[in-house]
């Protein structure tokens, strides 16, 4: 992936949020859909609902579950 700074004088506080394990796809923070193999379901649920957070928030531009199939390279201006 190409991540593309801009300068339009506009501040996000976050631009773009990339997880890994926290949620394996889209579908996951959206629907919290935890994974299957947990040591803390408690946690697990918490961290999800941390991403979800993040991810509805207006200045995140992106999030992006590492593990997401659907996901295709592509570029993200800033």
């Amino acid at each position: 992936m190409k991540i593309h700074v801009l300068h339009t004088g506009e501040v996000r506080v976050s631009p773009y949020l990339p997880f890994g394990d926290g949620g394996y796809a889209t579908k996951s923070w959206k629907e919290m859909i935890t994974s299957g193999v947990a040591l803390d379901k408690k946690l697990q649920r918490q961290s999800l609902q941390w991403i979800r957070e993040q991810s509805l928030d207006p200045n995140c531009i992106e999030s992006l579950a590492t593990h997401d199939t659907d996901i295709k390279p592509h570029i993200i201006d800033l």
